[in-house]
């Protein structure tokens, strides 16, 4: 017999898993790649185009701070305003160029002729009247019936044509162009009429338009026939259909004349020679001193382009190593010390969003030449510090600034403003509990602010109305910019799922619906929840978890009682205890059942997530005795897993806290005559069986944070539960 046995079900789910847990590593670690290289190609674009040079140029009108001297001779440039007007002026000296064209003349003259010999045969040949009309009508593109009657009746029609043909050769001795043309060329102050090789110039009033031709042709057939005006009126009829301007105007010659006009203008306006000095110290930058500088500055860059010609070709490269190894950094940092944002996809998202809306607003203001404080640095700085911490603040400042001074052109006075507005805005706003506590930081920073710009300007010789205005502008910012991120801090809740302190503490007023339902229906468990809530307060503060989450969370711990308030032990009468009639299984799932109609009341009444969690773990996964031992006395084959809460096991220290505290406050209230030495036995025995039961296995607290906790526990329960003096 053959003792090969198959394949082991469990290790083939085993690899299945392990397979699928790689690939899911391999999908997550892909993704971050991604998100690395996305943000690092996206700074690279707000980096700016202009090069650094090694001199600091002063703008126009500062005060220089140091002597400026050319290290070599180099030419000046034009402004760009300056250059502007001139093209602008070349441009238009340039004038139009219109050429004529004979060939008009003889296609409009030999086109009468035909229509003359064709009116004649058919006035010779024809002799019904619709017949002519029609036929005429068709030859002469429709004329009016007046100059058609002329055409029949009259018996002068050699007369009338010789007088026409006559004015034809005369206007086309002339040279005119279309009238709406001209009119589209309002702003053109010369034309070039080129003729048979030679161009004459000409102006505006000067050129002769069909109009003007038009106008020629009726004075000069009025005057012919001024005896007979139906001979006039035909006559000027038939001419104006041959009446085509033979100017025509050459547009590209003209567009390429005006370019090598443009092109012909000195890009420069002298020349600095070497070891000129440019500004002296203490000296006001006026424009002509400022545009040498700008001048040195492009000098320097053309240099390095001759002297490094590859570098132009590889800075784009540069650039993203240089952003690429800032995004590690800042990665490596979040990954090592902020592992839950990793985790958590929306966290970091958040944070990436935050940042850019620096970079990207620093880009645009340094674009449109505003003023680069006007940067909205506090709405990242107070976002961060209330929903995570001052060190991920502090951590996403210095990056922040580290970006802001590559965008800005490595602006020092910048890079120092938005490190200082940005710390003083998370210092101020990071612990504020109620949206009545942000005026006085609100003041506070403006205030500062204010102090750092008025100095850090004054030392650079800034005139004072300069520094004024900056600092007026700067105080709205920042009214405005810490008040509008409050007023967002809903969205940026929701957007993560943290709740932050001003949210929780509107849950901390013990006047709401809930907690005064839950003192007059139950209030052995309003008192028992109130001394857990202190309780939890006060371990927080001492080992630096959150206190609000804490104390609230032994506020509301017990809210599911409200349910079957009867059946808890702080409820009950003396010598009244419902489950004495009850099975202990029954007694057990009414106890139970009261974390589970907890979660549901407070998800119901919209209480925070981070509130609810602890009220879904305040017991763990703990057994309850008291119906365990009684069961096990009905039937020793009775198991303790039936008799533990389905957990979670508390997650947070937050949560751990309000576990202990409700364990504790529920034991001393069992001691008859409490002492600190029962106390302080009875808190380190609860302590240590929850860490021996595996209590706190998920959640991640020290033994000096627990003997922390057990230190300050002793006192207050003393203090609550101490025997009274008869």
């Amino acid at each position: 017999m053959d003792d090969t046995s198959p394949k082991n079900p469990p290790d083939t789910k085993l690899r299945l898993f392990k397979n699928k847990h790689e690939d899911t590593h391999i999908l997550k670690t892909a993704v971050g790649v991604l998100i690395v290289i996305l943000f690092a190609l996206f700074h690279c674009i707000l980096f700016p185009t202009d090069k650094p040079t090694s001199i600091n140029i002063p703008q126009i009108d500062q005060i220089a701070q140091s002597d400026i001297i050319a290290p070599f001779a180099y030419d000046i440039l034009k402004s760009d305003k300056q250059l502007a007007e001139e093209r602008k002026i070349a441009r238009e000296n340039v004038p139009e160029l219109l050429i004529y064209d004979d060939s008009i003349y003889f296609y409009q003259k030999e086109k009468f002729v035909q229509k003359k010999e064709v009116t004649i045969s058919i006035l010779d040949s024809l002799d019904d009247e619709k017949a002519v009309t029609d036929t005429l009508n068709i030859v002469w593109d429709e004329p009016s019936p007046e100059t058609i009657s002329t055409l029949r009746m009259t018996r002068n029609l050699d007369n009338l044509f010789d007088g026409i043909e006559k004015e034809l050769d005369s206007l086309y001795n002339m040279s005119f162009v279309s009238s709406e043309w001209k009119n589209s060329k309002k702003n053109t102050k010369l034309f070039s009429i080129n003729q048979d090789g030679k161009e004459k110039v000409v102006t505006p009033n000067h050129l002769i338009t069909n109009e003007d031709i038009i106008i020629h042709a009726r004075t000069f057939l009025g005057n012919k026939f001024k005896e007979y005006a139906p001979l006039s009126n035909a006559s000027f009829d038939l001419l104006k259909i041959f009446i085509t301007p033979n100017l025509i105007p050459d547009e590209e010659t003209t567009q390429k004349r005006r370019e090598e006009a443009v092109a012909n203008i000195s890009l420069t306006k002298g020349e600095v020679l070497k070891d000129e000095k440019i500004v002296g110290i203490h000296e006001r930058v006026t424009e002509e001193i400022y545009e040498k500088l700008v001048s040195l500055e492009k000098a320097y860059e053309n240099m390095q382009k001759k002297q490094y010609p590859f570098l132009t070709t590889l800075l784009p490269f540069f650039r993203f190593i240089l952003m690429l190894v800032i995004t590690i950094l800042l990665f490596v940092y979040i990954s090592t010390f902020q592992k839950e944002i990793i985790k958590n996809i929306k966290y970091l998202f958040l944070i990436l969003a935050l940042i850019i809306i620096q970079t990207a607003s620093t880009f645009f203001l340094h674009k449109f030449n505003l003023p680069l404080e006007l940067i909205p640095i506090s709405i990242t700085t107070i976002v961060v510090a209330i929903l995570f911490s001052m060190e991920l603040t502090i951590s996403l400042l210095l990056v922040i600034a580290l970006l802001v001074g590559f965008i800005s052109s490595f602006d020092l006075a910048l890079v120092s403003y938005t490190i200082v507005a940005g710390f003083f805005s998370a210092f101020l706003f990071r612990k504020i509990t109620s949206r009545r506590e942000l005026y006085k930081p609100i003041l506070i920073y403006i205030v500062l602010l204010a102090v750092f710009i008025i100095a850090s300007e004054l030392i650079i010789f800034k005139p004072v109305n300069d520094i004024l205005k900056l600092a007026g502008i700067l105080a709205l910012k920042s009214l405005f910019f810490p008040l509008v991120t409050i007023m967002f801090l809903p969205l940026f809740e929701s957007l993560t799922g943290i709740t932050s302190n001003i949210t929780l503490s509107d849950f901390a007023n013990t006047n709401l619906p809930i907690l005064q339902q839950l003192s007059v229906e139950a209030p052995g468990t309003y008192q028992h929840s109130v001394i857990v809530s202190n309780l939890s307060e006060v371990a927080a503060t001492a080992i630096k978890a959150n206190s609000l989450v804490a104390k609230l969370g032994g506020l509301y711990h017990d809210i599911g009682k409200i349910i079957n308030p009867g059946y808890f032990n702080e409820n009950l009468k003396k010598d009244e205890n419902p489950h004495y009639k009850l099975a202990p299984t029954m007694s057990f799932l009414i106890i139970k059942s009261h974390v589970k109609e907890g979660v549901d009341l407070a998800r119901s009444l919209k209480i925070p997530k981070v509130i609810v969690d602890i009220i879904q773990q305040h017991h763990g996964t703990s057994v309850v005795e008291s119906f365990y031992k009684k069961a096990l006395k009905k039937d020793d084959k009775i198991k303790e897993a039936d008799f533990r809460y389905p957990g979670p096991k508390p997650r947070t220290k937050e949560a751990l806290i309000v576990v202990l505290a409700d364990s504790v406050e529920a034991a001393v209230r069992e001691i008859s005559e409490p002492t600190e030495d029962k106390i302080n036995h009875l808190v380190t025995n609860i302590v240590n069986k929850k860490l021996d039961d595996g209590e706190m296995d998920e959640c991640s607290i020290t033994l000096r944070e627990l003997n922390k906790i057990k230190e300050v526990f002793v006192p207050i329960l003393l203090g609550v539960h101490h025997k009274r003096i008869r």
